[in-house]
């Protein structure tokens, strides 16, 4: 079993300035609250990668160790891709979720890796550690805030998009689930082999396995299953200096219970998750009741914030407000409130 002060001793000697250690720790869940431990560990890994950003012939150097012969069964551009490569910018921006990066003031990475096996990001993970160049995770990229595709510094995206399989054992309700598959994508798979099963995914289809559960996993499942980390029973992970650890025995209990919540980019790369199917009825409704301000809308919220946390563990019911553009030459919105819910739950305004 690894400790997981040993790895993370070996993480702050060996990868100086190169994997994505920001202090976004695990997210309170249960009033747990993070280790001062932890937090000075990844103060500690912050303060390194600061000041130890490559220089211009550095970063020549990275480049140039990326190619051959690291990647004989393969032809370099179709999984390593530079800014002077003609897909470099439809591949970088291909999960964008935020409008705002798509600017060209978003700086690129110095080179995006699309891996097909483990023996590739183990290359590229070396890489970087030998040139001191940041590293990127990328699952599929739908963080807003662009965590797992951007930095200050030059950086190495590795995006796990063909990391897609998905296994699923109906007899025992689980599944094993790659890192770069998308929630609608296991949905889908799911749904081929049973109608009963399902899991606790996101709401949004296009929101990737990885980022969702090593976020925590809010979706509409929540209130009867708990967050989607709440049902992952094991992982495949490889730490920072590419050593691959078969399950939760192997890494340790601390790494296991930080990965699912603390982003798991935090701590090396999660290859694979073993998950824990639900029941699910085969009949689900569903329904929206807008509002605006002049017809109620505040009575509605001010109901459902008493209703909804009483409610049926069956019902899932949220508000949320949006605008509506009235005028877009005067740039005039008004706020819609949206309930959505079970209708035989329906609140009587």
């Amino acid at each position: 079993m690894a400790d997981f002060t040993e790895l993370s001793k070996a993480t702050m000697v060996s990868m100086t300035g190169f994997l994505n250690f920001y202090p976004m720790l695990k997210v309170c869940i249960n009033n747990i609250t993070v280790p001062f431990s932890l937090l000075s560990i990844a103060f500690f890994l912050v303060s390194i990668i600061i000041s130890n950003g490559p220089t211009s012939l550095a970063a020549d150097n990275f480049t140039q160790c990326l190619v051959e012969p690291h990647y004989r069964d393969l032809t370099t551009t179709e999984i390593v891709y530079y800014p002077t490569n003609s897909s470099y910018t439809s591949i970088f921006q291909s999960s964008i979720q935020n409008l705002r990066f798509f600017s060209p003031s978003t700086p690129g990475p110095l080179a995006i890796v699309t891996p097909v096996d483990e023996p590739q990001i183990q290359v590229a993970l070396g890489c970087a550690r030998d040139f001191a160049v940041q590293v990127r995770i990328r699952g599929n990229g739908h963080d807003m805030e662009g965590l797992s595709y951007r930095s200050p510094v030059p950086f190495l995206l590795i995006d796990l998009r063909n990391f897609c399989g998905i296994t699923i054992d109906v007899a025992n309700r689980t599944a094993w689930v790659e890192a770069g598959v998308t929630v609608s994508e296991l949905y889908y798979r799911i749904a081929e082999k049973s109608s009963a099963l399902g899991f606790p995914g996101s709401t949004w289809p296009s929101v990737g396995i990885g980022g969702f559960l090593s976020g925590g996993g809010y979706g509409t499942l929540m209130r009867k299953y708990g967050l989607g980390a709440d049902n992952v029973i094991d992982i495949r992970f490889m730490d920072t200096t590419g050593n691959i650890y078969n399950d939760k025995q192997s890494i340790g209990a601390d790494v296991f219970w930080a990965v699912r919540g603390g982003i798991a980019s935090n701590y090396g790369i999660v290859l694979a998750w073993q998950i824990k199917l639900v029941h699910v009825p085969a009949t689900v409704t569903v329904f929206n009741v807008r509002r605006t301000l002049e017809q109620n809308a505040t009575n509605l919220v001010h109901k459902y914030q008493t209703f909804a946390p009483n409610t049926n563990r069956n019902l899932f019911i949220r508000a949320r407000i949006t605008p509506e553009n009235l005028n877009t030459e005067r740039h005039m919105s008004r706020p819609i409130c949206k309930h959505r819910g079970f209708y035989s739950t329906l609140i009587k305004m």
